[in-house]
């Protein structure tokens, strides 16, 4: 510091860009003599409940921020597995159609061939 501590220069406001108006108290026990009246300690210790009170109130966030992450990850699981059940339940549906068309078809054709047996065609007899 450019002035002695006994020095008038020592007690005066210091102007800085990031601090206004601090003074320099004339000697270094006058700062703990502040700190120690009774107004000064409750502020500083409804401040402190404060302050805990909300670090606990972080870490209950943050442990249910991480259970939630826990369970939104499972859902995402989940919806994965239902689209996967749902295309393949589309697929067994155009399976199935198909299949109810081929087994029509093949009714159908039995149908026929029952009708058609009683004028079963002798090869070699068309010509004739």
């Amino acid at each position: 510091y450019p002035y002695p501590a006994s020095s008038p220069a020592a007690t005066t406001p210091v102007h800085s860009p990031t601090r206004s108006n601090l003074t320099l108290p004339s000697s270094p026990g006058s700062i703990s003599e502040h700190a120690s009246t009774p107004k000064i300690q409750r502020v500083l210790s409804e401040i402190s409940n404060q302050r805990d009170r909300s670090i606990a109130k972080v870490k209950s966030l943050q442990k249910e921020n991480i259970s939630l992450r826990g369970r939104l990850h499972e859902m995402e699981r989940y919806k994965e597995m239902c689209e996967a059940l749902e295309r393949e339940r589309e697929s067994l549906a155009l399976s199935l159609q198909s299949s109810e068309r081929i087994r029509k078809q093949q009714k159908e054709l039995i149908k026929l061939l029952q009708t058609n047996s009683g004028r079963v065609v002798e090869p070699g007899a068309a010509g004739s």
